[in-house]
């Protein structure tokens, strides 16, 4: 009896169990993933939901089939406070729908919310959910930039660009007005900028650039445009630079004057240089403007042949040539290096001591000297024998010219002059003077000397190459 009872209380919890299921619909509705393209959003961490493509719709996907009759209003795409307007529509699947925002802007954030309002085809409310994302940056592109028929290319930069400046950058989108100005727009040479006008044509698609005065003629400018400078819909670029040179200027910058005085002026600026950036110490002639206290030997005998020609053409007088002539001789004899009679390639124009012009190359250079003494000579021969000062410092310049040992650099006694001798490496630079080059004055000057000449063998072997020069 006992046993019969409890079989039928069993039955009885199960029959109840049974009737209780049918009126209680089974499991819940919800979605199991929200898509964008390829990638799924986390509805945990919306903060790893980024980089969205705004041009994709939501894909979701739901555990059971939805009621199309209860799709309208379930859905709500917020940006910020302003609701999206959304579409949504159903896959062939029907479990799955594709939510569209006409259109979702790019560098936005989103929030993604379905209620509750939704329900599942056998009538089962869907769980609430929201899911946030921001979509990635749109890209901003220059299609090009012209300014006076010429575009501007990244590289090579633009030649021959008009003076009165002007210029159109075309866009792939239209800009964002309050970002288009003078603070994140730039034209400058430099450092110094353009006062310009910024604005907008063509539903703001084109900027349009133009400096307020005529630039520089053949300078190099650049037009710059910030990041700051934005697009509509969440558009943005990075900078934008563009690198061009104006077009020369015709009218003339300097008065208009004839063929001869051009040739005039262009000879008095060639010896002025020798002239006004002679060592104050030494007189001799710097090896460039900017040298200091490096005079060259070489350079110092164009310089006073050139002072020959000064004093022909009026731009210093005879006694200022004489006293510059003095002061240089006077150095040359009395406190300048010399070697057998040879000075060095360079010397400090205030201690005579040689300053060498490479590692080996810090004692006599006979090419130098060779300059520098027809430079002498030239003068021994413009100056005046019966003025007492002049005829003094013929005297001086006739002792420099027989004191150098043209015959030693032939090395003891070959058949061709060496261009080098130095007080710690003797010879070992070992450079053989042969023509045809700019050394045939050497040649010459030896020749001649009245204290040391070379045998003409030495010029038709070395300099000549027994009929081989070239």
């Amino acid at each position: 009896m006992k046993q019969t009872t409890f079989l039928f209380l069993i039955l009885l919890f199960l029959l109840a169990g049974c009737k209780k299921e049918e009126n209680t619909p089974k499991g819940q509705f919800y979605a199991v993933s929200v898509r964008s393209g390829d990638k799924f959003l986390y509805l945990t961490d919306p903060g790893l939901n980024t980089e969205m493509d705004p041009a994709q719709p939501l894909r979701i996907e739901f555990n059971l089939p939805p009621d199309p009759a209860t799709l309208s209003g379930a859905f709500r795409l917020m940006k910020g406070p302003v609701e999206t307007p959304v579409s949504v529509s159903m896959e062939q699947e029907k479990v799955a729908l594709l939510v569209s925002a006409t259109p979702m802007e790019y560098a936005a954030a989103y929030t993604l919310t379905i209620s509750d309002a939704l329900k599942s085809k056998d009538g089962r409310d869907c769980t609430p959910f929201s899911a946030g994302f921001t979509t990635k940056t749109g890209l901003l592109q220059a299609d090009s930039v012209i300014s006076g028929g010429v575009e501007l290319k990244l590289n090579p930069p633009a030649q021959n660009v008009p003076r009165n400046f002007s210029a159109r950058i075309y866009f792939n989108q239209p800009l964002d007005p309050a970002t288009v100005n003078t603070t994140n727009v730039k034209l400058y040479r430099s450092n110094e900028f353009s006062t310009i006008q910024v604005g907008l044509e063509q539903n703001n698609r084109v900027m349009t650039i133009s400096a307020d005065q005529p630039l520089k003629h053949f300078e190099a400018y650049n037009i710059y445009v910030s990041p700051d400078v934005q697009g509509v819909g969440g558009y943005r670029m990075q900078q934008l630079v563009r690198k061009f040179y104006t077009a020369v200027d015709p009218a003339p910058k300097f008065p208009v004057i004839s063929d001869e005085a051009l040739l005039d002026l262009v000879q008095e600026k060639t010896f002025r240089y020798f002239w006004d950036f002679g060592h104050p110490v030494s007189g001799m002639a710097r090896e460039r403007n900017s040298s200091g206290d490096v005079v060259t030997s070489g350079g110092t005998g164009f310089g006073l042949m050139a002072m020959v020609v000064g004093i022909e053409r009026g731009f210093i007088t005879r006694a200022e040539g004489v006293q510059r002539w003095k002061k240089v001789v006077g150095f040359l004899k009395n406190t300048a290096q010399r070697y057998h009679g040879a000075w060095p390639h360079w010397l400090n124009g205030s201690s005579g001591v040689t300053i060498p012009f490479s590692t080996k190359d810090n004692g006599a250079d006979l090419v130098e000297t060779s300059y520098l003494v027809q430079g002498l000579l030239t003068v021994r021969q413009y100056l005046n024998p019966a003025d007492p000062e002049e005829a003094a410092l013929q005297q001086d310049i006739q002792q420099l010219w027989e004191e150098v040992e043209w015959d030693w650099f032939t090395r003891g006694g070959q058949q061709v002059l060496y261009w080098h001798w130095s007080p710690n490496y003797n010879w070992d630079m070992n450079f053989q003077i042969r023509g045809y080059n700019e050394c045939l004055i050497t040649y010459f000057l030896a020749a001649c000397s009245p204290t040391h000449p070379i045998p003409a063998s030495v010029y038709h072997q070395g300099w000549a190459r027994n009929g081989q020069i070239r």
